[in-house]
């Protein structure tokens, strides 16, 4: 899994961005981080495989100019930089992050027809590789290709013919739907965040004319941000710094629970926190996923429940956080990790 963050509003996004990805990567990330922002028809980005304070050290990812921007940090993987969130478009036009993964969706989605037809329209994809890699598609010829890589290419060809960045999400998530949350800019429409959100954990909030997004409501706490909702499920969304704006995705919102169910998740998480031990998040989804408390027809929300757990008992003070770190993707390197248990 992965943690996101997005600002647009009057300050300069780059510090915000990565304070509100600081807050997140114990949760479920750490391992890579990578931030883009928009300035005077200019996208810039940096990322690395590491945890931010390494993206801090090794990039300019502190000075990026502009006051929009978008960050990304996942879980372990291959040992690239390139395979770092967000993900620039070869055009340069459209910059995409996401949180998630194909889930119901894997065996359905045709990797192999839109990535022949980018390549007949002259993309590079910067992830590709010559040999397979676990999870990811697998092209006819061999290589590997992040996915979420091969939508940042997709939604930037949607894009192109004229329709919005969020009816573009739309459309390109029609083509390669996942059980996923993403956020993505466009040169075309500055001063704009655009989002999608199906099941994964997605927020917003508002603080001084401006409009913030995170997969956590915990990443909002340090900013001072009171006013926090959760984006609609099956919905594309646009933000600027006066405004946001919502467009039901009806296509996929047969596959939601009408009503999560949110009891027997406080029942289990409680009786885990019970037992005197700390848990990380990772342990705390897994420990619920494996209810089945979600039908087989219906996208789990399981990350989303456990996230909205944590920050009422970390608000209510029975719960609190400890920081500790693991071994990272890269050998030698650490990954930050959050603990929680009971006071």
């Amino acid at each position: 899994m992965c943690t996101m963050a997005a600002y647009v509003g009057e300050q300069k996004a780059a510090p915000l961005l990565l304070r509100m990805l600081e807050a997140q990567e114990g949760f479920d990330s750490g391992h890579y981080s990578g931030i883009a922002t928009m300035h005077e028809g200019k996208i810039y980005l940096a990322k690395v495989c590491g945890d931010c304070q390494r993206l801090r050290r090794h990039t300019e990812a502190e000075n990026l100019p502009g006051n929009v921007g978008i960050a990304h940090s996942r879980t372990p993987g291959i040992a690239l930089d390139s395979w770092s969130q967000p993900f620039l478009a070869a055009d340069q036009k459209v910059v995409y992050c996401a949180n998630g993964g194909a889930g119901r969706f894997k065996a359905t989605n045709d990797y192999q027809k839109y990535y022949d037809l980018l390549l007949q329209a002259g993309c590079e994809f910067s992830t590709e590789c010559e040999h397979e890699v676990q999870g990811y598609p697998l092209m006819s010829n061999g290589h590997g290709v992040h996915s979420s890589d091969l939508f940042a290419n997709l939604l930037s060809h949607v894009h192109a013919q004229g329709k919005s960045l969020p009816h573009s999400l739309y459309e390109t998530f029609t083509c390669l739907p996942a059980e996923i949350a993403s956020l993505a800019l466009s040169l075309e429409e500055p001063g704009m965040v655009s989002a999608l959100r199906l099941n994964l954990p997605l927020l917003w909030g508002r603080k001084d004319n401006a409009f913030y997004l995170a997969t956590s409501a915990l990443a909002f706490v340090g900013e001072g941000i009171d006013w926090v909702n959760p984006v609609p499920r099956a919905s594309c969304m646009s933000m600027s710094a006066e405004n946001i704006s919502f467009i039901p995705m009806d296509r996929f919102s047969d596959l939601l629970l009408p009503q999560p169910p949110r009891g027997r998740v406080r029942e289990a998480l409680d009786a885990m926190f019970a037992e005197g031990q700390r848990h990380k998040f990772s342990a705390l989804r897994i420990a619920v996923r494996k209810l089945a408390l979600w039908p087989e027809n219906k996208v789990q929300e399981t990350n989303m429940e456990v996230y909205e757990y944590l920050r009422e008992k970390l608000f209510s003070g029975e719960l609190c956080m400890t920081a500790d770190s693991a071994p990272a993707s890269r050998p030698g390197d650490l990954a930050p990790v959050t603990y929680f248990s009971r006071r």
